[in-house]
């Protein structure tokens, strides 16, 4: 697979550079047999046709409060696309087992670029159904091009994403969820944000919204979330989200067992981990 991945995106592999994830997934490796090869080559190209058609500048500006135009740099980028790969092999793993194989299908709670490896694994290696919803703003709208336009050329079905406020949305069962980076976000629950990351009254706080207002919201988006989701169903979701996530889930008489180890989220680097919601 090192042919597809290299070039301005990745360098070739030297001898010494750890394996990527997707080269582990590929069936010529002896510890995997399926998905087939096609599916592989086609979660590749769409992936790395994405991130060729994406405008980082414009992202990076998205991203920082000023300037921002060498945020995504080619290290960054580099660093990102391994990143999706290894969050992409751990949804596709676990899936994989047959253990959540209820309604095969995903719901992706602000659904970003942290998110384009899992969504495209999700889709293009086992064949799900893609639920994905975000605020709607010049991310989310650039996304949703370079999508749009990846899944024309290569002719695939690519999710997109949805830009309906998820309290109006109508959501259909799941057996997987990933709200990852959500709950602390600092614009949509900045007064939760400061709280989840212990940042009150430090110069890093938003200092901003309500805190009993945000938890009321929050509250809200997970019972109507976990009530989606399939028994056993499959969650991801960071670390600082879990408090809330796990009150929420008692509330409901559901029970949460950790999957997996916690791994670093692309971008901001939450500490994630999988989890079985029964």
């Amino acid at each position: 697979m090192t042919g597809i991945l290299s070039g301005s995106l990745l360098s070739p592999r030297s001898n010494d550079r750890p394996q990527s994830r997707l080269a582990q997934l590929h069936p010529d490796n002896p510890l995997c047999h399926t998905p087939p090869v096609d599916a592989h080559l086609q979660f590749a190209a769409a992936l790395s046709e994405v991130f060729q058609r994406l405008d980082w500048i414009a992202l990076g500006q998205h991203y920082c409060f000023e300037g921002g135009e060498d945020f995504f740099d080619e290290p960054a980028r580099e660093s990102l696309f391994e990143a999706q790969i290894t969050f992409a092999s751990e949804i596709v793993e676990t899936l994989e087992s047959g253990e959540f194989a209820g309604a095969g299908r995903s719901l992706y709670v602000g659904a970003a670029l942290a998110e384009l490896g899992p969504m495209l694994g999700e889709t293009l290696l086992l064949d799900r159904k893609i639920e994905a919803f975000s605020l709607d703003n010049p991310e989310t709208r650039e996304l949703n091009r370079c999508m749009g336009e990846v899944a024309s050329e290569l002719g695939l079905e690519l999710p997109l994403i949805q830009t309906i406020d998820l309290h109006d949305a109508n959501l259909v069962s799941c057996d997987h969820v990933w709200m990852v980076s959500v709950l602390n976000d600092p614009e949509a629950f900045p007064a939760l944000h400061d709280k989840l990351y212990e940042r009150e009254g430090t110069d890093l706080a938003m200092n901003a919204g309500d805190l009993a207002a945000d938890e009321e919201r929050a509250i809200h988006l997970c019972a109507r979330v976990l009530q989606s989701l399939a028994s056993p169903g499959l969650l991801t979701t960071s670390d600082e989200e879990f408090p809330l996530v796990d009150h929420v889930a008692g509330d409901l008489e559901l029970s949460l067992e950790a999957l997996t180890d916690s791994f670093l989220s692309p971008l901001v680097e939450d500490p994630v981990r999988l989890w079985r919601v029964k």
